[in-house]
């Protein structure tokens, strides 16, 4: 996982090298705990490659 501010909002980017979408999702302070399971379980559930990138809205 990457993090960076875009917008003076944190993000985090779950990276798969050679992603065919992006996935864009709003988090809040409550979802940060359960990140890194969730970015995992997306990726088992597809066999298309993507990345997530998680925009705290807090």
């Amino acid at each position: 996982m990457d993090s960076m501010t875009i917008n003076g909002r944190e993000c985090h980017i779950y990276e798969n090298g050679d992603a065919e979408y992006v996935l864009l999702q709003p988090v809040d302070d409550n979802d940060i705990s359960v990140l890194d399971s969730e970015a995992q379980k997306i990726s088992e559930l597809t066999d298309v490659p993507l990345s997530c990138t998680l925009l705290l809205t807090n």
